[in-house]
């Protein structure tokens, strides 16, 4: 398991251009083998750049890759038969070859799909859609990299959803569940892409600014607050919010360390920054 991550981890560093480029010379060198086999077919190792392209390039080069294929075997077939009594014969099987290479590069692209799909939903908290627990440590293990490699500036904010219990007490847990996704969703909606929005469990929400000085978190924070407030009255409910914002210029020790630090900032109904 550990080669084929360091097999995946070195295709998919290559330039898209230069692994098209070692598909292109991997089909040529295995129809050059196929050739001087003669009795030894190598037609199974055509499906090797077939995969390359189309996993780490996408589809369209799986189908390029393909056709060359079609007209490599087509070639090796008419080399090797020049005289065949039905000619056309050697053009219904380079066909056939080609429909089976778009077959397998269509059946690869789904099923990258779909192992992408199954890889978001893990790492997604399935009431709000925000992150979950194990896509932040992923996150927050590369930002803390990224600030220590590069000095980066960081921001990370964690977050209590005050009286949250005694809502879910009163009016139940659908109520309690509406009121998460209003949050998440308040959240996300007013933050960038490249921002990470979780939900750590239950009523605690964290949020990472990358590349945000104190000056922006103390701009964008007390405006997403704002707006949280207003989402609360807006639906009728007593919920209010308690946040703490730490600027690291410097990348903590660990995860737990900027968690703690951040969760000591907490005072009910208003902010408290700190700057390590």
């Amino acid at each position: 398991m550990k080669y084929m991550d360091a097999i995946i981890a070195f295709f998919g560093k290559l330039s898209k251009p230069l692994l098209f480029l070692y598909c292109i010379l991997l089909l040529i060198a295995i129809g050059f083998l196929d050739y001087l086999a003669k009795d030894f077919s190598f037609a199974a190792f055509n499906l090797v750049p077939i995969f390359l392209a189309t996993w780490f390039i996408g589809i369209w080069a799986g189908i390029a890759i393909s056709f060359a294929n079609a007209l490599s075997y087509l070639i090796l077939d008419v080399v090797e038969t020049p005289v065949h009594p039905y000619f056309l014969v050697h053009f219904w099987n380079a066909i056939a070859e080609l429909v089976f290479f778009l077959l397998i590069a269509y059946f690869l692209v789904e099923l990258k799909k779909s192992l992408l799909r199954e890889h978001e939903l893990a790492r997604r908290d399935p009431l709000t859609g925000a992150f979950n627990g194990r896509a932040f440590f992923e996150f927050a293990r590369r930002e803390i990299n990224r600030s220590r490699r590069y000095k980066e500036v960081f921001n990370f904010a964690y977050m209590d959803v005050d009286d949250f219990k005694s809502i879910n007490d009163h009016f139940g847990h659908s109520e309690g569940d509406a009121l998460l996704r209003t949050v998440s969703d308040t959240i996300k909606g007013n933050l960038r892409n490249v921002d990470l929005v979780t939900r750590l469990g239950g009523d605690e929400f964290a949020v990472m600014l990358p590349e945000t000085d104190h000056k922006g978190a103390a701009v964008v924070m007390p405006r997403l607050k704002s707006l949280l407030d207003s989402a609360m009255r807006k639906n009728g409910w007593s919920a209010t919010f308690s946040i703490g914002v730490v600027t690291y210029v410097t990348a903590p020790d660990s995860i737990d360390t900027m968690i703690k630090k951040a969760d000591a900032l907490i005072e009910k109904l208003h902010f408290q920054f700190a700057q390590p």
